[in-house]
């Protein structure tokens, strides 16, 4: 009897969580060079894909906890896209970060903990991501 008690209570938690649905992280792609790295000449919007020292995911959620101002259409922040070194591409949105931290996307400014940005981003290993979207763990 009591077994009989155990077998139906793990079938009902069973059909109650495998009728839960998970909502995924959503995940991206980062390419970057690192923010401190000396270069001979700087990178822009468009040659940081070709040119990036990694290339790693990242998910939305750290990207967001790592900006350190709201989003603004000021320019003045002082954007250089010719400084460029990291590009961020989710299936939606691009971000582009220079190398003092100023965050563009499309006509909105931020700055980021460019740390957070650097640490975080999941590691490859022959093209295989060790932790998806950025997480450790």
């Amino acid at each position: 009897m009591p077994s009989n008690f155990l077998f139906r209570l793990m079938l009902s938690w069973f059909a109650l969580t495998s009728s839960i649905p998970v909502i995924a992280e959503e995940c991206g792609n980062i390419a970057y060079i690192p923010f401190d790295a000396e270069l001979y000449a700087p990178e822009s919007e468009s040659s940081i894909l070709e040119r990036a020292f990694y290339k790693k995911q990242i998910n939305k959620k750290l990207l967001e906890s790592a900006l350190t101002k709201i989003w603004t259409t000021d320019s003045n922040l002082g954007y250089d896209k010719k400084n460029t070194r990291a590009l961020i591409q989710f299936s939606d949105e691009t971000y582009y970060i220079d190398r003092y931290g100023v965050i563009r996307n499309g006509e909105k400014y931020s700055t980021i903990d460019i740390l957070k940005i650097e640490e975080n981003p999941t590691s490859t290993n022959n093209g295989t991501d060790l932790f998806p979207c950025g997480r450790s763990n």
